[in-house]
């Protein structure tokens, strides 16, 4: 399943957000700790919700999720700064899998910085100080955290804005694989960087290229990063493998479903997969209280079933007595009058051709009597 987004698609999908500008902010939710959602009402657009799953994720979602009950701190510190802001700009951080939302509301300016690599992060910046993270993260060369400067990491090359000459020394001076070289030097990813050396016929473990195939190589890149847009889900047999804004060779064999926008292609997957693991994850918390709460109805349940059978039993042993009653009341009557003249041990030789006594306890003067 797709966890994260590579800098090529962001730089699609941020094509496909730029609808949401002058957007206003309509309601922001926080679904889970790693997962926020921006509603816009949008002009001559209607409604549109911006979701952030991290680590990696983001995309333009069709259907708002359950919302816990309890609000996060996070969710309730945007709602506040942000309430009625408007979104003025939405654009990525050089090369990076960095978006920035620049805010305005009627007296302020906020950003909204969202970082979709390793953790991940959404933070909430004014003039490029940070008013708070939704994590605190800490790098060799960079602090993410309440009151610091924001600076993004830097790196050498963007490959949506590299020239040639920066290209070739690039490829050159590198000691990795030219797969290698592309996806981190480059920060295009794996994927990508597999599918250039793919549609460019060389292999992903070549170090070195002569100035012609370098020149080949650039062009084959600039070709992948301009293409048209034509969002698909791959997959592996019945599982999806990937989503890519546009087809790749890669993929080739794998069968792939089209759609018209990437966001609706990663929210076809995606929604669905959270909603799965938010029903695991309720099912898990409450699992061992239904076993506790199934237990406890078993045992009310024998209980129960216990009670009516004794229930059942008194019941047959009234209507025996009561068939007997009135032969009952004579022969307690006449224990009685004997009593006031005899002993215990006397009475019991008097009655004992009496079919109802069973026995007499002489001690404690208990009669038991048996009604068949």
């Amino acid at each position: 399943m797709k966890k994260e987004l590579s800098s090529i698609e962001l730089k699609y999908l941020l094509d496909e957000f730029s609808q949401l500008v002058d957007g206003k902010i309509d309601k922001i939710y926080q679904p889970g700790k790693q997962d926020v959602l921006f509603s816009f009402h949008v002009p001559r657009v209607g409604k549109k919700m911006l979701r952030i799953t991290l680590p990696g994720m983001i995309w333009l979602a069709a259907v708002k999720p359950e919302m816990p009950v309890k609000i996060y701190g996070f969710c309730a510190l945007l709602r506040k700064v942000l309430s009625n802001a408007r979104l003025r700009k939405i654009e990525q951080i050089g090369g990076e899998r960095i978006l920035k939302l620049a805010f305005e509301t009627k007296d302020e300016k906020y950003d909204i910085i969202i970082e979709l690599f390793g953790q991940g992060n959404i933070i909430l910046c004014q003039n490029n100080k940070i008013i708070m993270p939704l994590s605190v993260q800490k790098w060799a060369d960079r602090l993410v955290k309440k009151g610091e400067e924001y600076t993004p990491p830097s790196r050498e090359h963007n490959p949506f804005n590299i020239s040639l000459t920066n290209f070739e020394k690039l490829i050159k001076s590198s000691k990795d694989t030219i797969s290698k070289t592309l996806a981190v030097g480059l920060g295009i990813g794996g994927l990508y960087a597999a599918e250039i050396c793919l549609r460019l016929c060389i292999k992903k473990t070549e170090k070195s290229l002569d100035n012609a195939a370098v020149k080949k190589l650039y062009k084959t890149m600039q070709s992948l990063l301009q293409q048209k847009i034509e969002p698909v889900v791959v997959f592996d047999k019945k599982e999806v493998a990937d989503i890519t804004p546009f087809k790749l060779e890669y993929y080739a064999t794998k069968r792939q479903e089209d759609f018209k926008t990437y966001s609706e292609a990663i929210d076809s997957v995606l929604s669905k997969d959270i909603q799965k693991k938010d029903i695991a994850q309720v099912e898990e918390k409450f699992a061992g209280r239904l076993e506790k709460i199934e237990k406890r109805l078993e045992m009310q349940r024998k209980n129960l079933t216990d009670q009516e059978n004794k229930s059942k039993e008194f019941q047959l042993k009234g209507e025996k007595i009561y068939e007997k009653y009135q032969d009952l009341k004579t022969l307690f009557a006449e224990i009685k009058k004997m009593r006031k003249t005899m002993s215990w041990k006397e009475v019991k030789a008097k009655l004992k051709s009496v079919k109802y006594i069973k026995s007499i306890n002489e001690k404690n003067g208990e009669i038991v009597i048996e009604i068949k």
